[in-house]
């Protein structure tokens, strides 16, 4: 269990830029954990139900470590939309969330579009898409994680 959390949560940490305390922590007991399991079953290689317990184990905790990782939602994500009609609305509806917005324009397969960026806390990535989804429910989003940002707008109210 405790290999999968080191990784999921080195994963969390890292674009939060809160590297070294707790990978740290992470590694010291992921190791320790990690010495104690697989020497107890390379012991017993023999009993097919350590081999088993370990693999279940090793299963288990990688999701359990995601579904944790997913809920502290640390860091920040890069949401992306492109609309091909609705982009200014919803760049304005965004900015009356209290979300910096940047706006670009370009040109799709057949027709001119809106582009509407927001680096926002990844705890509010799902507000962001239910904003975008009630203006423009057509418009294209992608969400990437963004590791590290610097300067720009935000609204104290959403820090």
């Amino acid at each position: 269990m405790g290999i999968a959390r080191k990784y999921t949560c080195r994963a969390g940490f890292l674009p939060a830029g809160q590297v070294w305390k707790p990978a740290l922590l992470t590694n010291f007991f992921t190791a320790l954990v990690y010495v104690v399991a697989i020497g107890r079953v390379v012991s017993n290689l023999d009993n097919l139900w350590n081999v088993l317990a370990y693999c279940s184990g090793v299963a288990v905790g990688t999701l359990v470590g995601m579904a944790w990782e997913q809920r502290m939602a640390l860091g920040f994500a890069e949401v992306r939309f492109i609309s091909a009609q609705k982009s200014d609305a919803l760049a304005d509806a965004l900015r009356q969330a209290g979300f910096g917005v940047t706006e670009f324009y370009g040109h799709g397969r057949e027709r001119a579009v809106g582009i509407v960026e927001a680096f926002v806390p990844r705890k509010n990535v799902g507000a962001v898409l239910d904003i975008a989804e009630a203006v423009d429910p057509k418009s294209v989003a992608t969400v990437t994680d963004a590791r590290l940002v610097q300067r720009g707008y935000w609204d104290p109210a959403r820090r």
